[in-house]
Order: structure tokens, then sequence, then C-alpha cells
């Protein structure tokens, strides 16, 4: 069924960075995801920055699990993934950076490509901070939402949360 010395770490080592592929990719695109609400107002592009910003929560296991892979034990080469899924991870991160992506607003909130709809009613202010927009959701425990934006884009992005937010 498997080729010769596949063990099972080395099957659940894939199957982890399948997973963690299968949510950065999640990120990008939800298939399923309902119709945005409300009119478009606007749509912010990001580049690499913002989207490694983005990725940051996936891809740091994702780099973990290949420098782990990387060490030796006991002097032997041992590696707890099949053979080709470093490969898979790199190529599958790169194409992940050169996907197109934006934050698309709209009257009723705002999303990450197609992803969820956050609404502006769930937020009470918010700050801009050198490409970093944190919008402080209301409640006893508010939840705080970074938005990562290209510098340049935060006054466009300002007139639209003076007009929705607070």
């Amino acid at each position: 069924m498997f080729e010769q010395g596949t063990t099972l770490s080395q099957i659940i080592g894939t199957s982890l960075a399948s997973f963690l592929l299968a949510l950065l990719f999640l990120r990008i695109y939800l298939p399923f995801a309902p119709k945005r609400p409300g009119t478009p107002i606007g749509k912010i592009r990001l580049g690499i920055r913002e989207k490694v910003l983005i990725f940051r929560p996936t891809l740091i296991p994702l780099l973990l699990l290949l420098f782990v892979n990387q060490i030796p034990v006991s002097g032997i080469q041992f590696s707890f993934m099949l053979p080709g899924t470093e490969l898979m991870i790199m190529l599958a991160v790169l194409i992940a950076a050169l996907v197109p992506m934006a934050y698309v607003f709209t009257t009723e909130g705002y999303s990450l490509s197609n992803g969820q709809s956050h609404k502006w009613e769930n937020y009470r202010r918010y700050e801009i901070e050198s490409g970093t927009v944190v919008l402080e959701g209301k409640g006893e425990r508010p939840l705080k939402q970074k938005l990562y934006i290209p510098p340049e884009k935060e006054n466009a992005l300002r007139t639209v949360l003076k007009r929705f937010v607070g």
C-alpha cells in the first residue's frame, strides 16, 4: 500500500502539513462563503507583506515543520514526512503568495477576498497605525480584529471607517 520505509509518523507529518496548507488556502478562497451583504464601496489589493502577515498563524507552524524535518536524529537523517512533502509545502506557499487577494468593503461590512463577512455594527472604534488597522469590537470583552493594508491606502480606508465605525 505504501512505499517501503513509510512509517506512521511520516503519514502523520504529511497529514499535518496538508491540513496546515488547507487552512492557508481557505484564507485565500472560501468555496462556500455566503454572498457579501451590502453594496460594494471599495477594494484594497494586498501585497506580499500584507499576505505574509495574514498567513503568519499558518506559515509559522509550516516553516517549523520544515525545520524540524531537517534535524538529524542520532546522526541519521530521519524524515517524519513523506518524500516530496517539503517541495509541496514550498510550492504551495509560493502559490499562496502570488494569488491576488483584497479586502472588499461594503456598506454593511468588509471581508478578505470572498471570505467571512464582518459587519460594521460589531465594531465601536478603530485605530490606524503604519499599515495596520485595529478594529475594536463591542461588548464587555471586546475582540480586536487586525487588517493589514498597504500604508499608502490608509487615507482611503480612514474615510470609509469614519463613515461606518463608531
